[in-house]
């Protein structure tokens, strides 16, 4: 009797202890000129014991930034956007905010997220594929939770294309909704002519490694006129002497012959 009441003791004691709760789960996409993303998932969660957050903790600590030990101890913390979706995590970090009750996972992808769909010499346009969203699909239907808040932001040169889909000036915003074609897309403006930085490229004429012979010529040549100024100066001046007499010669000469012929 007395190991019954026990075992159901540490079994109730167990169950609690893993009763935190989830409340709200935040998920930013930044998108990058190449359409590749840095996505930070923030898990806001709730605990009703002391011993719930002690035990977090030393999971926490155990896990590390192991993601396969962190979804066995948490089903509802791992990447969203990795595995199911076709995409494969470049690097992760994982974080807890214990003021806060905030766990944070950042990645980055192998893959862009982003599709570059069709490349014109005035614009680009791109799509965010609604594979993307594997995680969420269920009955070919994509289901964002309420609790759930996606924002993805495009570069910041880009418009955002009018759809079904919610979205600021600048970001996208997805949560509560179901739908069977999310349809985001954006375009990426091209100036009409490149702008000329003189300064830029005399600076990188300078430290291009292959000038460098150039610019050892002309530091050369320029210290050699510098040296010899003054004897340039000088036959300068002296060559101007001798034909500016040369030019008054001339003229005397041409006025003797004419008074000599009245």
């Amino acid at each position: 009797m007395r190991k019954a009441i026990l075992a159901a003791f540490l079994l109730i004691l167990f169950g609690y202890a893993h009763a935190l709760q989830l409340n709200t789960h935040t998920i930013e996409i930044n998108l990058d000129a190449e359409g590749k993303a840095q996505i930070i998932e923030k898990y806001e969660l709730t605990f009703f014991s002391n011993l719930e957050v002690e035990q977090f903790n030393e999971k926490a600590g155990l896990n590390s930034s192991s993601l396969d030990a962190w979804k066995v101890d948490y089903p509802f913390f791992f990447p969203r956007f990795a595995g199911a979706a076709g995409n494969e995590l470049d690097a992760s970090f994982v974080t807890f905010d214990n003021e806060q009750k905030v766990l944070t996972l950042e990645y980055y992808l192998e893959k862009p997220f982003a599709v570059l769909e069709k490349d014109e010499p005035r614009a680009a346009l791109w799509t965010v594929p609604d594979s993307h969203f594997q995680a969420y699909i269920k009955q070919n239907l994509i289901i964002i939770p309420q609790n759930t808040v996606i924002r993805i932001n495009p570069p910041s040169n880009a418009r955002i294309i009018p759809g079904e889909i919610q979205f600021q000036e600048n970001f996208i915003t997805i949560s509560g909704i179901t739908t069977n074609n999310l349809n985001i897309k954006y375009v990426v403006q091209r100036p009409i002519s490149p702008s000329f930085n003189s300064i830029q490229l005399v600076r990188n004429f300078l430290f291009q490694p292959s000038n460098y012979i150039y610019i050892f010529i002309a530091v050369v040549g320029i210290a050699l006129i510098y040296r010899s100024r003054k004897s340039i100066s000088s036959k300068v001046e002296k060559y101007i002497e001798d034909h500016s007499e040369m030019g008054q010669a001339k003229d005397e000469e041409e006025m003797d012959l004419e008074i000599g012929k009245e």
